[in-house]
C-alpha cells in the first residue's frame, strides 16, 4: 500500500508574537493531502492553532522523540552519535517531510553564515540545552529516515539565514534528488528555490471570504488609510542596524500623518507593539518600509508581502539588495526606491495595484519529485 500521509515540523514557537507570520505559511500544505505534526510537545492544542491561523487541518501530533532525548541522546558524545542512535522506524510510513522553518540560533553558531556550516552534526554544541536540543533531534530524525527510505524533504526557510540542511556536514548532507530548500523568492546562492507559500496564505482566504480575486477583493474595499506612514526598527545589542537609524527617520520625517515604533536593545527605548497590533497599524496606513534584513545579501521579502496583503505600499530603503526578487518575480522595483509620497492618490493606487498584481500571486508551489 503507497504511503498516504506527510509529516511536517517546525522549529518555531506556535505561541507568542512570532507565530501569525510564522501559520500564514503553513496554508501551502492545504494541497498536500492528509498530514501530521512531528513535535517536541505532545499535544492537541497545536492542532487547534493550526486549524485556527492557516486553516491546515493536521491529523495527528506525533512525539517520538523528546523523552529519548532527555533520558538518552543528550548524555552522547555529539550530535554524530544521536544521529547514529536514532531509531526512525516511526517514520517510515510517510510519503513527504516538510521542514517549514528549521534550525536558527545565531548565539550558537547554528546559522548560515555561523561556524556550523559544514559541521553539524559533527559537534556538541548545545547537546544538552533543551530549548535547542529537542529541535536538532527532530531534525535530524527527518534527515536520517530521508536517506534510509528516500522520503522527499521539502525544507522552507523563513529566514535565509537558516541552518537549512543542504548546510550540514557534506557527510550528512541530504539526497539533493529527494531535497529541496526554499524560500520567498530565488536565491541561486544559498540554493532556496522561489515558494508562494504567503501569497498563497492571501487568496486562500481572500477567496474563501468573498469568491473574489486579491486585486478584485482589495478594490472592493478600497477606503481612505488614517495613516500616511507606519513602520517599526529592531535594534539588537550585538547588531550595527543603528547605522541606519538616520536615514530611517529621514524617511519617516517626510510623512505628515506618521508612527514611528522603536526597540532599542542599545538605549533601552521600547515603544515596540505585539505584532497583531503593528499589523493593525499596517492596515490602516498607506505606506510602510522595507530595509535590509540581518542577513543584507537578501531582500526583505515577506516584510514586503505582508505589507501588500495589508493594503500598505512597502517603500525600500536604497541599501536593499533586490536584482534577486526582481529576477525571480520578472518585475522592477524601481518606483518603490524612493522617501516620499506619491504626488496624487490616482498615482499611489496605480503602483500599489501594480505591485499586488505581480506580487500576491500562486505560481511557484513545491517541486515534484
Amino acid at each position: 500500500m503507497e504511503n498516504s500521509k506527510s509529516l511536517v515540523y517546525t522549529s518555531k514557537a506556535f505561541n507568542g508574537g512570532e507565530s501569525t507570520t510564522l501559520l500564514n505559511h503553513f496554508s501551502i500544505l492545504i494541497e498536500q493531502g492528509p498530514i501530521d505534526l512531528l513535535t517536541s510537545k505532545q499535544t492537541d492544542s497545536m492542532k487547534k492553532i493550526i486549524s485556527e491561523k492557516s486553516l491546515l487541518n493536521i491529523d495527528s501530533v506525533i512525539n517520538p522523540y523528546s523523552d529519548l532525548y532527555i533520558q538518552q541522546y543528550r548524555n552522547l558524545e555529539s550530535w554524530e552519535d544521536v544521529y547514529a542512535a536514532l531509531d526512525v522506524s516511526h517514520l517510515k510510513d510517510y510519503k513527504t517531510f516538510y521542514i517549514m522553518s528549521g534550525l536558527y540560533s545565531p548565539s550558537s553558531e547554528m546559522i548560515q553564515a555561523g561556524k556550523m556550516n559544514g559541521v553539524f552534526p559533527k559537534t556538541n554544541r548545545n547537546l544538552k540545552f533543551h530549548s535547542q536540543g529537542h529541535h536538532n533531534v527532530n531534525i535530524l530524525a527527518l534527515l536520517k529516515a530521508h536517506k534510509e527510505y528516500d522520503i522527499p524533504i521539502h525544507e522552507w526557510t523563513k529566514s535565509p539565514e537558516e541552518l537549512s540542511l543542504r548546510f550540514f556536514s557534506k557527510d550528512y548532507a541530504p539526497n539533493l534528488s529527494l531535497y529541496e530548500s526554499y524560500h520567498g523568492y530565488d536565491i541561486p546562492e544559498y540554493g532556496h528555490k522561489r515558494l508562494d507559500s504567503l501569497p498563497f496564505n492571501y487568496i486562500y482566504n481572500i477567496y474563501l471570504k468573498s469568491n473574489a480575486s486579491v486585486l478584485d477583493y482589495m478594490m472592493a474595499k478600497e477606503k481612505q488609510k488614517e495613516k500616511d506612514f507606519v513602520f517599526g526598527f529592531t535594534i539588537f545589542s550585538k547588531c550595527e542596524r543603528d547605522k541606519r537609524l538616520d536615514s530611517i527617520l529621514s524617511i519617516v520625517n517626510n510623512f505628515e500623518n506618521r508612527a514611528f515604533y522603536i526597540r532599542n536593545e542599545k538605549t533601552g527605548e521600547n515603544t515596540f507593539l505585539k505584532t497583531d497590533d503593528y499589523f493593525d497599524e499596517i492596515r490602516k496606513s498607506k505606506y510602510t518600509l522595507v530595509i535590509p534584513p540581518y542577513d543584507e545579501s537578501c531582500f526583505s521579502i515577506y516584510r514586503f508581502i505582508e505589507s501588500l496583503g495589508m493594503d500598505c505600499l512597502p517603500l525600500i530603503h536604497p541599501d536593499c539588495k533586490t536584482s534577486d526578487v526582481e529576477k525571480s518575480f520578472g518585475v522592477g522595483l524601481e518606483a518603490l526606491k524612493r522617501n516620499t509620497p506619491f504626488e496624487t492618490e490616482k498615482e499611489y493606487f496605480e503602483v500599489l495595484r501594480y505591485y499586488q498584481e505581480k506580487f500576491l500571486v500562486f505560481k511557484e508551489s513545491f517541486t515534484e519529485f
